[in-house]
């Protein structure tokens, strides 16, 4: 659209405190009665007194009740606070009951209960788990098998809130957070009048594919609601038409319960990450498989050194397109250095000499503007090929753009490359500039050459791009490594202060939320100050929130992997391998500095990411794709299956994969997952492959070679480690011990020998706890 013009006074609000406010959390406003609503408060009105099951966890009561016309499940705190699960409804048509069988105690709990009921809409069959200690939460599955041929309208919420007179309009909350667009099905709130206590409702929409195949719908923005109508709705249908005498599965959802009302958002991402994680153990995981990501390392630089669709000349120096086949618009900063870095350290890793990294290298002093003495986003003297580009306006910044480019200068200036450190420098003193003109609140675009704002937004009322002040915490941090001034890092500590009240809108860029949580991680360390602790958190929270935590079954998405995938924006409806390769990196550089410090949800889940983007990451490529599944046309240049670029863009089953195009600057995925996972081994002919987060040595020792690997997970995560021969070599004799982690009671694990075994690909596989120190020992030949 049209830039607009906004006063930074109207963007930046009051001046930073340091501190989140005590009233940073509002009720959500009660709205009035639905015609569901009412249905569903009359159907809780006349339940019977007799409870088909009963449970009682952490001081919670759970009972199962049927109703005239829905199957519920009643939670009540000690607090008082009541709330109502629709697990089963017949949309206003009576339910008779036809069966009822206990399900199996779960780990010596209470058994819950399967029901078989029946309506005018056909069979509905309910499975409902109750908590136990083992599993602390509730579970419940509908499937219907209708009796004709169905199309199913709007249906209501699922989670009522109630007083003990059963009415939701006398109830208050809080709606921390709920589904953005098509990513996982999560609903965070807590209720507060006349009494407390905190939910996290995460609906499984895997379970529910044949339901999205049949009918063509999707689940965006099905988990939400406005108080006290929450949770999942049901996607209308219009045909095709559900058929009879076959099984959908309505719902397959999970609920966690708290006695906590967080006071504040570091209150809120704390419980919203502990209360993920529970979720998370319980759910069922796709299996994941191994990748060549070594061989795609030589695949992927033949084309970037050789392929003229992924490079171009200006003025006789070669520069990489930002995407394949993309023509009339100049070489970018960012492309360049995205691709330069994760070189340099894949080539420090195995001791090898890329000639690209010097062609790259030799380029980024051009970006450096004489005027604004800053690099900038496209190559200066080449504003006019941006005059027939609606999206990139000459001298336009998008905000966290310049930072990244900064970020990735100062980068090159730690590893001593030639003339990075004063153009780091001289960067970094105009980012400075730019943080106070903005008042360390940056909005989305402004004019480099007068920092008037051209969008201050992303969207009504969201703030702009509220994760650079930690993107540019990481910054200064990395200025102050180069330099010893601590200057650099009071205006770390300024930036970080300005972040405390956004909560759940902080993330904007999820790279870039990701380098934020790993800088307010060391500015923790190195000023004791432990609220920077807990803002990193924060930052985390907000990734978690906008994980797909399901995998896309439907349409063309049962070709590619889905769960846990991260999108670029938090508006954004595809995930992105450029923003995801970044977020492993700094998921890794965050679990190595936190260890100990951090909470087991963050390290669990955040080891679980890098295991599935190590396995699905594989597809973004095209060629492991069905051609015909793919775009037609793509918004930037064009698609090439024969090269080893991936694709930007990957959405649910229903959009064809590679609509934006082919990004040459996410092709650093293969360098970067090479040197964080794979450890080639130097006194064998074999490497090492992990799919989780690891610090590893690798060291001779008499009459043989000895690996150790530090998983920076936690025990209920499994890893995989593999041993993979070299083409020409054979399967050295590995012994693998493990010692560290800890047992269910806490304690240190003791050291155990870890059974081997040959995998489907005939490599050795060893799988550890998610928290061990695995030592892989073998003979010198």
């Amino acid at each position: 659209g049209t830039p607009v013009r906004v006063t930074t006074s109207m963007l930046v609000g009051q001046a930073p405190t340091g501190t989140e406010r005590s009233n940073a959390l509002p009720e959500a406003p009660v709205t009035g009665m639905t015609p569901w609503l009412l249905l569903l408060r009359s159907d809780l009105q006349r339940l019977p007194d007799e409870a088909m099951a009963r449970q009682e966890h952490d001081g919670i009561e759970y009972e199962v009740r049927l109703g005239r016309r829905a199957l519920w499940v009643l939670a009540r705190w000690p607090s008082g606070a009541r709330l109502a699960v629709c697990a089963a409804n017949a949309l206003g048509n009576a339910l008779e009951m036809i069966e009822q069988v206990p399900l199996p105690a779960r780990d010596g709990g209470a058994p819950g209960v399967r029901v078989r009921l029946r309506s005018d809409l056909g069979d509905y069959v309910t499975s409902i788990a109750l908590p136990t200690d083992a599993t602390p939460l509730l579970h419940w599955e509908t499937a219907l098998t209708p009796g004709v041929e169905l199309l199913m309208p709007e249906m209501p919420h699922d989670l009522v809130p109630i007083t003990d007179e059963v009415n939701p309009l006398d109830t208050h909350g809080i709606l921390h957070a709920s589904q953005l667009g098509i990513k996982g099905g999560v609903l965070h709130a807590s209720l507060t009048r006349p009494a407390g206590g905190s939910l996290l409702y995460v609906q499984d929409f895997g379970a529910l594919t044949d339901y999205f195949q049949t009918t063509r719908s999707t689940p965006a923005d099905s988990v939400g609601g406005h108080w006290p109508e929450l949770g999942f709705v049901l996607p209308a249908t219009t045909g095709p038409t559900l058929q009879p005498r076959q099984s959908y599965t309505l719902a397959s959802a999970y609920l966690a319960l708290d006695h906590l009302v967080p006071k504040g958002h570091l209150d809120t991402a704390e419980q919203f990450i502990e209360l993920y994680a529970r979720v998370y153990r319980a759910m069922p995981h796709p299996s994941t498989s191994w990748r060549d990501w070594p061989q795609r390392v030589h695949e992927t630089l033949r084309d970037l050194t050789h392929s003229p669709l992924c490079r171009m000349e200006v003025d006789g120096e070669p520069y990489l397109r930002a995407y394949v086949g993309m023509e009339g618009t100049p070489p970018e900063s960012m492309v360049q250095l995205a691709l330069l870095v994760p070189l340099i350290e894949y080539a420090r890793s195995r001791r090898v000499t890329i000639p690209l990294i010097d062609e790259l290298a030799a380029t980024v002093e051009r970006f450096l503007d004489p005027e604004l003495q800053t690099v900038v986003r496209h190559l200066p003297g080449l504003e006019s090929w941006l005059a027939a580009d609606d999206e990139q306006v000459p001298y336009q910044m998008d905000s966290w753009y310049l930072y990244h480019a900064i970020h990735n200068l100062c980068r090159l200036a730690l590893f001593g490359a030639d003339g990075a450190r004063e153009l780091a420098l001289r960067s970094v003193e105009f980012g400075i500039r730019v943080a106070h003109h903005f008042n360390y609140r940056w909005p989305v675009f402004y004019d480099l050459r007068t920092l008037d704002v051209q969008r201050a937004e992303a969207e009504p009322g969201e703030g702009g791009e509220n994760d650079v002040g930690g993107q540019y915490a990481q910054v200064m941090l990395l200025a102050h490594r180069l330099t010893g001034d601590e200057r650099y890092v009071d205006e770390a500590r300024r930036a970080a202060d300005a972040m405390f009240d956004f909560g759940f809108t902080l993330g904007y860029q999820f790279n870039n939320t990701a380098f934020g949580a790993v800088a307010l991680s060391r500015l923790a360390e190195m000023t004791g100050d432990e609220r920077y602790r807990r803002l990193a958190r924060v930052c985390i929270a907000n990734i978690l929130r906008n994980l797909w935590l399901w995998d896309c079954g439907y349409g063309v998405g049962v070709h590619y992997g889905t769960f846990l995938g991260l999108p670029p924006l938090r508006h954004a409806p595809y995930l992105a391998m450029y923003e995801e390769l970044e977020a492993l990196a700094a998921f890794h550089e965050y679990l190595e500095i936190g260890g100990d410090t951090l909470l087991d949800g963050e390290r669990l889940l955040l080891a679980e990411y890098t295991k599935y983007l190590v396995d699905r990451g594989w597809t973004y490529y095209p060629a492991e794709l069905p051609g015909d599944i793919l775009a037609t046309e793509s918004h930037s240049g064009h698609l090439d299956r024969r090269l080893a670029i991936p694709l930007e863009d990957l959405y649910d089953g229903w959009t064809a994969p590679g609509s934006v195009g082919q990004e040459v600057y996410g092709a650093a995925a293969p360098f970067v997952i090479a040197t964080l996972q794979v450890l080639p081994v130097l006194a064998g002919s074999f490497s090492v492959h992990v799919d989780y987060p690891v610090v590893w040595d690798q060291r001779t020792v008499k009459g043989g070679g000895q690996v150790e690997l530090r998983l920076l997970g936690t025990r209920d995560g499994v890893a995989q480690i593999r041993i993979v021969p070299e083409p020409s070599g054979a399967m050295p004799l590995v012994t693998a011990r493990a010692s560290g982690g800890r047992s269910a009671s806490g304690r240190r694990a003791r050291a155990r020998t870890l059974r081997s075994r040959l995998d489907d690909f005939g490599q050795l596989l060893v799988e550890a706890p998610g928290d061990a120190t695995v030592t892989l020992e073998w003979p010198l030949p």
